[in-house]
């Protein structure tokens, strides 16, 4: 049996919606879930990086 990956993943979740190519997906899912029209201008960084682990 094939595996299947689904959107429930953090990480597959975030290939997924944060893609360019897949701006129309993410603009439907928050268009759905927010009840509202969106207009996506820019995706930013996800994850800050620390200069120091111990910050």
């Amino acid at each position: 049996m094939q595996k299947f990956y689904d959107a429930t993943n953090d990480a597959m979740f975030k290939a997924i919606f944060t893609n360019p190519n897949n701006e129309d997906l993410l603009t439907n899912l928050l268009e759905t879930a927010l009840k509202i029209k969106v207009k996506i201008l820019k995706l930013l960084p996800l994850e800050k990086n620390k200069k120091n682990v111990l910050q």
